[in-house]
């Protein structure tokens, strides 16, 4: 029962007696090391992880061991950085579980509990600020119109109808913020007819030193979705991509799933991934930490919306965009489940 756990786990485990000889690794630690897990039985711990080996050796007592930034090279060349912790056992077999944390995924996940703690933060924050400044306005915009039917001068009433516009604007702004008052529509959907229409829209504002590289995984099975919400998510994350190019680039547009991935304390079996790359001029250090916030922006026509906009839709379908930039290279991922809470009424809808 125990091994079955361990067996689909996304954590890599290992299990190592008091001889320091491995005993059990689970398939997610054999990936990680790049061996095969039966091939390991029986071997001291020295021949794959030295290093950790030599920390156990010295380690007094049966106190738990955190190992931070170990290093190894995988049989394959490539090298492997990652915490290790070994925790004291008696059952099945007395000696340590190692449980080991590649610093990518450690790092992923520190970025996604920030990110999720800043989302809930800044959606609190834009709402309770559309609120207190909607009142006001409305009340500015229907005087206007009050004030506009009382005056005769053609002039006058040109200042009065400047007010009206802009108040109707910044309306729309804040209930932007509010994330609008359109019910969301649940239906089961490629995700590549979302791509595909995004592409579609922006191929007629694209300019001529700049193309868009598609590398689709057929296989991907349906999701269910809000539609025109994706689209509005996609298309902002196109449009961002090609601006951030105003001397020509490479935008790339790729899908995948990832196997076991936590999102928001969730483990789910299967995670759709988009990837949206450009090769721009990257996004300025100072901004990184807070793109996702309302009204921060590097572009002299930009409201700062629109990303804290898409970051809510994806969290609507229990997902979550991460970035990572520097120039030359731009990458927005957006990690959607394939199985999420809304599921049964996408299925109303098929």
């Amino acid at each position: 029962m125990h091994q079955e756990i361990l067996e689909t786990m996304e954590t890599a485990i290992a299990l190592i007696d008091r001889e320091r000889v491995i005993r059990y690794m689970n398939p997610a630690a054999a990936a990680l090391l790049g061996v095969g897990p039966k091939r390991v039985l029986g071997r001291p711990l020295s021949s794959l992880m030295s290093e950790v080996d030599l920390q156990l050796l010295t380690h007094q007592g049966q106190t738990a061991l955190t190992l931070h930034d170990i290093r190894m090279m995988r049989a394959d060349q490539k090298q492997v950085q990652m915490t290790c912790t070994l925790s004291p056992i008696e059952i099945p077999v007395a000696g340590w579980v190692l449980e080991m944390i590649p610093m990518s995924r450690f790092e992923r996940v520190t970025q996604e509990a920030a990110l999720w703690s800043q989302y809930e933060a800044s959606s609190l924050l834009a709402r309770t600020l559309a609120h207190e400044i909607k009142n006001p306005l409305a009340g500015i915009s229907g005087s206007a119109q009050l004030l506009g039917r009382q005056l005769t001068s053609p002039k006058q009433r040109e200042f009065v109808d400047v007010i009206v516009r802009e108040t109707s604007r910044l309306n729309t702004l804040l209930d932007q913020m509010l994330g609008g008052n359109q019910s969301v529509h649940w239906v089961k959907h490629n995700i590549h007819a979302v791509l595909e229409h995004v592409v579609s829209v922006v191929r007629g504002q694209l300019p001529s030193n700049v193309v868009i590289i598609k590398d689709y995984d057929p296989s991907l099975p349906e999701l269910v979705m809000d539609f025109d919400r994706l689209v509005q998510v996609f298309l902002n994350l196109v449009r961002n991509a090609i601006q951030a190019m105003p001397e020509g680039g490479q935008v790339n547009i790729r899908t995948r799933v990832a196997h076991k991935m936590t999102l928001g304390n969730h483990l789910h079996p299967l995670v759709l991934v988009v990837e949206v790359t450009d090769t721009g001029v990257g996004i300025p250090p100072e901004l990184m930490d807070a793109i996702f916030l309302p009204m921060i922006t590097n572009k002299d026509e930009g409201t700062g919306l629109g990303l804290p906009i898409a970051q809510t839709i994806v969290h609507q379908h229990d997902g979550l965009i991460l970035v990572e930039s520097q120039p030359g290279h731009t990458q927005f991922r957006v990690f959607l489940p394939l199985t999420n809470r809304h599921i049964s009424q996408g299925d109303d809808h098929v």
